[in-house]
C-alpha cells in the first residue's frame, strides 16, 4: 500500500471511529514508512532510541508511539482503542502534539478506565488544569500508571508542588517520573525532594534535566539521596547548571553507604578540574559500592567473594567497610585484602544490604 493509500485508508476508518482496523493496518508497520506528517512525533521521540525502531504499534509489547490527532482532535477514537481490554495498548506515547481542551478531558478520564501502565505527553501542550486533573486521576485506585512522562510542558512551580503532593499518597503507584525542561525553579526542587523521603513515595527512576536546579538544590538532594526513606535508583540531572559546590555534595551522597542510586546522568553541567576529580573518585566507589550489593542482596555470594578477593580494603566503599577501620589489633591485617582465599580471612561484610546475614 502506498503511502497515499495507507493515508486514505487511515483516516477514513479513525473518522468512523473504526480503531480496530486503525491498530490492525499499522500494527509491525516500521516507524519510517507511514506519512511524515502524521506520525512525525514518532520520530521525534528522543527518550528511547529502542523504542524509536520499533513498529509505530505492537500488538506484542501493547506499545502505540503515535496517533493522527488532525483526524481525531478530540481523540475520542484512541480513547475507544486504549479502553478496550480485548486490545492490548499499555503504552502511549505522544509527541510534539497539540491536542484540543476536549481531547485532554477525554484522555485523563479514560486513565482509570483502561490498561496503560505508561503514559508519555512529550511536547504536548498540557495545561496546567489538565495536568492536576491527571494527577488526580493518578491518585485513583483505578489507575495502574507507573510511569509518567510530561517532560517539555510548561507545568511550572506550581505543577512541580502538585506533583510533590501527589507523590506523598499512598494511592499514587508512580515508580518512574520524567520532569525535564518543564521550568521549575531550584526553590521548588526541595518539594520534590521532600516527596522522594516519604514512606509513600515509590519512584525509583527520576528525570529531572533541563531545569536549573543550581547548586543550593543540589544540597537538598544529596540530602535525600543518603536517606534511608529514599529508593531512588536511577536518577538524570543533565543541563541542570550544577556547579563545584552541587558536585561536593552530590560526591558525599554517592559514597554514603545508604545511597541507592545505579544509574546517574550529569552530562552538560559545567565544573572545575578538581570538582571533577572529586566526582570520578566517588563514582569510582559509586560503581564499587553498586557492584556489590547487587550481587549480595541476590545472594550471589560466589561474585562478592571472588571479587574481594586479594582487593586492598583501602579501595572498598567506606560506608560498606568502616568496621575494619575501627580495629586496630592487627595492623597488619588491616593493611591487607578483604577477602584472601589463601588465609581464609573475611574482614568485613555489608550488613546494611544483608541484615540477615543470609548470603554471608
Amino acid at each position: 500500500m502506498d503511502e497515499y493509500k495507507l493515508k486514505a485508508f487511515l483516516s477514513i476508518h479513525i473518522r468512523e471511529g473504526a480503531w480496530q482496523a486503525a491498530l490492525l493496518c499499522i500494527d509491525k508497520i516500521p516507524s519510517g514508512e507511514p506519512p511524515w506528517n502524521w506520525f512525525k512525533d514518532a520520530r521525534n521521540w528522543p527518550e528511547d532510541k529502542k523504542t524509536i525502531r520499533l513498529s509505530l504499534y505492537s500488538s506484542t509489547s501493547g506499545i502505540l508511539k503515535a496517533w493522527p490527532k488532525e483526524y481525531d482532535p478530540d481523540l475520542v477514537t484512541l480513547c475507544k482503542a486504549i479502553t478496550d481490554r480485548d486490545w492490548k495498548v499499555t503504552e502511549l506515547i505522544l509527541c510534539n502534539s497539540r491536542i484540543s481542551n476536549d481531547g485532554w478531558k477525554n484522555l485523563i478520564t479514560v486513565v482509570t478506565q483502561c490498561g496503560l501502565y505508561s503514559l508519555t505527553l512529550y511536547y504536548s501542550g498540557l495545561p496546567r488544569p489538565e495536568f492536576k486533573y491527571l494527577c488526580q486521576k493518578v491518585l485513583s485506585r483505578d489507575c495502574n500508571l507507573t510511569s509518567l512522562n510530561v517532560s517539555y510542558n510548561k507545568l511550572e512551580d506550581k505543577g512541580i508542588r502538585f506533583l510533590s503532593a501527589v507523590l506523598t499518597s499512598a494511592k499514587c503507584k508512580l515508580t518512574s517520573l520524567n520532569v525535564s525542561r518543564t521550568y521549575f525553579e531550584s526553590e521548588v526542587f526541595q518539594h520534590l525532594c521532600g516527596a522522594l523521603t516519604s514512606r509513600n513515595c515509590t519512584l525509583t527512576r527520576l528525570n529531572v534535566s533541563f531545569n536549573r536546579e543550581e547548586d543550593r538544590a543540589l544540597k537538598d538532594l544529596a540530602r535525600t539521596l543518603a536517606s534511608t526513606k529514599c529508593i531512588l535508583t536511577s536518577l538524570d540531572i543533565s543541563y541542570t547548571a550544577i556547579g563545584d559546590e552541587g558536585i561536593n555534595n552530590l560526591c558525599e551522597a554517592l559514597t554514603d553507604p545508604k545511597c541507592k542510586l545505579r544509574s546517574l546522568n550529569l552530562y552538560g553541567n559545567w565544573t572545575s578540574p578538581s570538582a571533577v576529580n572529586e566526582l570520578r573518585e566517588a563514582m569510582d566507589k559509586y560503581e564499587l559500592k553498586a557492584f556489590l550489593t547487587i550481587h549480595i542482596r541476590e545472594g550471589a555470594w560466589q561474585v562478592v567473594l571472588l571479587f574481594m578477593d586479594e582487593l586492598p580494603s583501602h579501595n572498598l566503599p567506606w560506608g560498606f567497610y568502616h568496621e575494619m577501620w575501627y580495629e586496630d589489633e592487627d595492623e597488619e591485617k588491616i593493611s591487607s585484602s578483604s577477602y584472601s582465599s589463601t588465609s581464609d580471612i573475611l574482614w568485613a561484610w555489608p550488613t546494611e544490604y544483608d541484615p540477615d546475614l543470609v548470603t554471608l
